[in-house]
């Protein structure tokens, strides 16, 4: 069953301007799989090249925040019914 994946604007330059992707997966690590086989431009801009998620990335699945200790290891399971949000800090001056 296809999962949503939601995207921020700072990420939308990656996938064709999709603001939502649906990729089939069970778990972090299967939605993260499907990135980098549909859109590997945007998952470098999501896992480094050990892919370990980035530090400034966070992921959400409904509305609980997932810890990066628990993304990285792509443990965290998810049902089709579940919207994955992936979300960059911004920062500036």
């Amino acid at each position: 069953m296809a999962t949503r994946v939601q995207l921020p604007q700072t990420l939308r330059d990656y996938c064709r301007e999709q603001a939502q992707i649906e990729i089939d997966a069970t778990n972090v690590g299967e939605v993260l799989d499907g990135l980098k086989q549909r859109f590997p431009t945007l998952y470098r801009s999501i896992c480094d090249e050990t892919d370990r998620v980035r530090q400034h990335i966070s992921f959400f699945v409904n509305q609980e925040w997932i810890p990066i200790q628990m993304a990285n290891s792509r443990s965290r399971n998810i049902t089709g019914d579940d919207v994955v949000t992936i979300w960059t800090a911004v920062s500036g001056g």
